[in-house]
Formats: structure tokens, sequence, C-alpha cells
């Protein structure tokens, strides 16, 4: 095999060391997120029976489907709540 063959190996070898730890970085990131976000569900499930309507349903309806549903009538709620989109993320 030619030097020119064996040093462009070498460097592959080591692109896919790179790409390997960047990966492990990102898995690792994205574990912490999950356990930041598990903590939150976790302590809201929690304290849901001591809430009082229409917060119990708001929290509820959030861990359940990851957004309120539509309530047009004001009846899931309660009068004056309007539901709006989150805003688009970045």
């Amino acid at each position: 095999m030619s030097t020119y063959a064996t040093s462009l190996m070498e460097l592959s070898k080591d692109a896919v060391v790179v790409e390997a730890l960047l990966l492990k970085d990102r898995i690792g990131d994205l574990e912490r997120k999950v356990d930041f976000y598990q903590k939150r569900v976790e302590l809201l499930q929690s304290v849901q029976h001591n809430m009082r309507d229409p917060e119990r349903t708001i929290a509820c309806d959030i861990i359940a489907n990851g957004e309120l549903l539509p309530d047009s009538t004001g009846k899931r709620y309660g009068e004056g709540f309007n539901v709006r989109p989150l805003p688009a993320r970045r």
C-alpha cells in the first residue's frame, strides 16, 4: 500500500474518532436535558392532587399532551382563559 493510501486511512480513522467524540458529547447533552425535564414533570405530577381546577387541568394537559387543548367555549380552563400557541422555537 502506498504511503498516500496509508495517510488517507489514518486521516479517516482520526475523523471517525473525532466524530465519535462529538456524538458522545451530544448524547451526554441530551441525557442531561431529559433529566432536567423529567424532574420537572415528576414534581408537577407529585403536587397535582393539591392543585385546584383549572390549574390541575392545565398541568395535566401539558404533561399528557405537551400543550393545552383548544378551549373556545371557556369550559375546560375557565372563563377568560385564552389558549395561545407557544411561539416557534429558534
